[in-house]
């Protein structure tokens, strides 16, 4: 159990009027108090915390969470078992389905009210600690170094899911426990497919392939993606990659501790509209990194909260023109008091193989 993050949580319980907080997000679990299984349930209130577990966890809890009551269940929602009254309780709702929330509801009575308040969770774990940042870097330099693998292995007649592959395997051989998501191999036309996940493609001479992926090193992720060019891929498309950097360029020099986050991604889409091309930008710009591959956080041009110290996040600029190509590029940073600091480290320069 951490006990300096329940103590954060509480604080921040205090301050919106909560009496508890029910979490049952696995991430938000292993953040608070160190348990890795799947299904749980956890009840924070000023004094205490519970973990509700079933059999399948109940010695896996107790060897994980030492300090944290820990509380054997049926189900992970028998919160009426470690309820005393609390009138006013946080639950998050965007990861607790419709059902649990009747559930629940009807598990702590009339008398308690259930306030929405992921909010709460989202804000603390935006701002990692040292021992998480540690994680991060090394989850990080797996996938640098997977980058620098896989380059040779990108040949005419090769399939983009025999890249794919063997990004997975290369990056658990140093040690991942898997990619952080389902990895992202497109090829030639395909690359303008912001999300094309890796299929039966064959790799052409002059295509284009962008790579996307990371991997989970000790439950925090890593991100990053990379176009290369097998053979020369004419002028416009080096021309298009060239935009596209200098576009990652103005995002990172608008990432300023207590800059409105907003900033970062207008910065960019200006400077593409100026070249005609912010049509062909249809995603955001950034996201927060951490024990989720999407969190808080978002670096997109609604986000009106301003860049703080330990904020790990990825800017990833992209111009995608169907039926000819993609470009993306993309790096993770980690906000210092000096500014950011890119953790990415491989080559941004064109490669052409």
């Amino acid at each position: 159990m951490n006990e300096n993050r329940l103590r954060n949580l509480r604080e921040k319980m205090a301050s919106s009027e909560l009496d508890a907080f029910y979490l049952s997000c696995p991430e938000n679990l292993f953040y608070f108090t160190g348990f890795s299984g799947t299904t749980g349930g956890l009840y924070v209130t000023a004094e205490k915390a519970f973990l509700l577990v079933d059999s399948r966890y109940t010695e896996q809890a107790g060897e994980e969470c030492r300090g944290c009551e820990i509380v054997a269940v049926e189900r992970p929602y028998e919160v009426d078992k470690v309820f005393f009254g609390e009138k006013r309780i946080g639950f998050e709702e965007d990861s607790l389905s419709y059902e649990l929330y009747l559930t629940l509801e009807k598990r702590f009575g009339k008398g308690a009210k259930l306030i929405a308040a992921a909010n709460l969770p989202r804000e603390l774990r935006a701002i990692k600690d040292d021992a998480e940042l540690e994680k991060i870097r090394t989850a990080v330099a797996i996938a640098d170094s997977a980058f620098h693998h896989i380059l040779p292995f990108i040949k005419e007649g090769v399939y983009e899911i025999d890249l794919a592959t063997e990004l997975d395997f290369y990056m658990r051989r140093e040690g991942a426990s898997g990619p952080s998501f389902e990895i992202i191999v497109a090829a030639g036309e395909r690359s303008s497919l912001p999300h094309g996940v890796a299929g039966r493609h064959k790799l052409k001479a002059h295509e284009p392939v962008l790579m996307d992926f990371g991997c989970v090193y000790e439950h925090y992720c890593s991100d990053m993606t990379r176009t290369v060019f097998l053979g020369d891929p004419g002028e416009e498309v080096k021309a298009l990659y060239g935009v596209v950097k200098e576009g990652q360029k103005r995002g990172h020099v608008n990432c300023l501790i207590g800059k409105p986050i907003h900033f970062a991604e207008e910065a960019v889409r200006s400077y593409f509209a100026s070249l005609d091309l912010d049509r062909y930008f249809g995603h955001s710009l950034g996201h927060g990194v951490g024990l989720m591959i999407h969190e808080d956080p978002f670096v997109n041009k609604g986000n009106k909260a301003v860049f703080r110290p330990n904020m790990v996040y990825t800017v990833e600029p992209g111009i995608y023109i169907p039926g000819a190509c993609g470009v993306r590029i993309e790096d993770m940073a980690v906000m210092t008091r000096q500014g950011p600091q890119i953790l990415t480290g491989s080559p941004k320069e064109p490669i052409v193989l």
